[in-house]
């Protein structure tokens, strides 16, 4: 029905009957081919002669692979080869891949992670390497256990070298062994004997090594008397074995005075009859000190990273004592010949503890301090800091330690 209103509808109209005319023409012809196409239309009325029907699937010969190492598991095959096909092909069509390939591929991923397998030359070259490396390690960590039995079986000779300076133009006696790879060294201090009334210093050098004869050599200059040892050669990784024991023993006279000085060496002073009427100083950068009943006028010890042990049977004037990484256990006095000690006492440590016995030896005020650590005075517990007298004598004791405790024992223990 045509709209007044809208002079386009007409022709709308028209159009679209046109329109349905051409689809029932065309619903006729599809209609004629598919009847002229009908199978069994054909086959009733004879005309299927040059038909062929198609053939079984067991009949169907499957062909054999064109390229070798290849096996498709189903029919029918990849229309190109699978080493053709790029990854994003092979994703899209969902062809198999051939075995050939992933093994290459795995392959290739091995070497990448590791190069010492496999037989290329690289890879042989790799694990050579490796190898030879694990004998140089193994060969080095038998030398050394070698060389470290050998060092700790050094037994001292008997034939020591005898030396001597006079005491009165060298009053410090210097030891140096920085190149001679001491692994065990020690000084012992002697007094000499009674009838000896000399001003020069004895000494015995004892040493033992596992390579070449070390070098002994003096000097003195400037009121310094130095021993010198070494070991020529040069030895790497400690290779071939350079490793020293050694043993020197100082004869001291009675009256001058004398300062031991050491570095890695321990320092042993025996017991003297007569007290030293000289100032006895002794002196180690890194060793321990052992004192065995000394009587002296003054003694000064001090050692930078060691201990301080012993007795010391009287002093008359003054002790220092001081040690900046190590402990002291001292034993004042001796119980057999009582004496009372009245010097000035100054015994000072950085880090350590302290254990001092007088054996009611002392008698005189003492101070005693310590900055992060316990003080305890004949059993009991003090503060930090404490001061007081023990009996009435003019001794002056003094300890002072910034890190460790103070144990110290007037009465006898």
């Amino acid at each position: 029905m045509s709209n007044p209103n809208n002079p386009f509808i007409p022709y709308l109209t028209e159009e679209n009957n046109n329109n349905n005319k051409d689809d029932n023409e065309n619903q006729n012809n599809n209609k004629e081919k598919n009847e002229n196409n009908d199978i069994s239309k054909i086959l009733e009325e004879g005309n299927a002669t040059n038909a062929i029907p198609p053939p079984a699937y067991n009949e169907i010969v499957k062909p054999e692979p064109t390229q070798p190492g290849f096996d498709y598991p189903s029919y029918p095959p990849p229309p190109f080869p699978a080493t053709e096909m790029s990854a994003g092909e092979n994703e899209n069509h969902n062809y198999p891949t051939s075995n050939v390939h992933m093994n290459s591929n795995n392959r290739r991923g091995r070497r990448a992670a590791c190069c010492c397998v496999g037989n290329s030359r690289r890879n042989k070259t790799c694990s050579c390497g490796w190898m030879i490396v694990l004998i140089i390690f193994i060969v080095l960590g038998v030398l050394s256990i070698v060389n470290n039995n050998a060092c700790s079986n050094l037994t001292l000779g008997t034939n020591p070298v005898y030396l001597s300076f006079d005491a009165g133009a060298n009053t410090i006696f210097r030891v140096d062994a920085d190149n001679a790879r001491i692994l065990d060294g020690e000084i012992r201090v002697f007094q000499k004997g009674f009838n000896d009334n000399s001003q020069t210093v004895d000494l015995e050098v004892y040493t033992a090594t596992t390579g070449i004869t070390p070098k002994i050599e003096t000097s003195s200059q400037g009121g310094i008397f130095e021993l010198k040892i070494s070991q020529p050669g040069v030895s790497i990784f400690n290779i071939p074995s350079r490793c020293m024991k050694s043993l020197i023993n100082v004869y001291l006279p009675q009256q001058y005075p004398n300062t031991i000085q050491v570095k890695h060496q321990d320092i042993t002073m025996e017991t003297n009859v007569i007290s030293y009427q000289q100032n006895i100083s002794l002196i180690t950068l890194d060793g321990d000190i052992r004192l065995n009943s000394i009587t002296a006028q003054n003694l000064n010890i001090q050692t930078d990273d060691g201990n301080i042990v012993g007795s010391i049977a009287s002093v008359s004037n003054e002790i220092v004592i001081s040690t900046k990484d190590g402990d002291l256990n001292l034993t004042m006095g001796n119980p057999q010949y009582p004496s009372t000690f009245t010097p000035k006492f100054t015994i000072l440590t950085n880090d350590g503890d302290i254990l001092l016995n007088f054996q009611n030896s002392f008698s005189g005020k003492y101070n005693i301090q310590s900055t992060d650590g316990s003080i305890q005075i004949d059993g009991k517990k003090q503060t930090n800091q404490v001061a007081g007298a023990f009996n009435n004598g003019l001794g002056n004791l003094n300890i002072a330690t910034d890190n460790g405790d103070v144990d110290v024992n007037f009465q006898a223990v």
